[in-house]
């Protein structure tokens, strides 16, 4: 997949549905591969094409070549948008605190096994990306 070529979108508007009878079927081992790997990179790293992944995640009881040929379409975006990136803020001031745009903010609080009776620990957190919650 290194010399693909690249498209701008992880999934086409016209997305593929449950294989019916007469779709050929694909190597279930293989995508079963792939879906996992973009579900890895999806979380880490690429929150973009996370609806793609998830979408094609549902037909892995049962996936034909179109959704294969789907979940190869997300390879190719990778390779087209491999130079886009997130950033939160602009320039620091001497304190540390940003002079512009968002700051991302976290709070954690944990009770490790609060509850004599069960032994479970509670754990609660929030983010906030200038002064709205995430």
């Amino acid at each position: 997949m290194t010399e693909c070529k690249p498209v701008a979108t992880p999934i086409d508007k016209d997305k593929p549905g449950p294989r019916m009878g007469e779709d050929p079927s694909c190597d279930r081992d293989l995508y079963l591969k792939l879906i996992g790997s973009l579900c890895w990179i999806a979380i880490g790293t690429r929150p973009d094409i996370s609806f793609a992944v998830s979408y094609l995640g549902r037909f892995n009881a049962d996936p034909s070549l179109i959704h294969w040929t789907c979940a190869k379409r997300v390879l190719h975006c990778l390779k087209g948008t491999k130079h886009l990136k997130c950033s939160l803020g602009g320039e620091l001031q001497e304190s540390g605190e940003l002079k512009e745009g968002f700051k991302l903010s976290g709070y954690l609080h944990s009770d490790f096994a609060g509850e004599a009776s069960s032994l479970k620990s509670t754990t609660g957190y929030v983010l906030l990306l200038g002064s709205g919650i995430l």
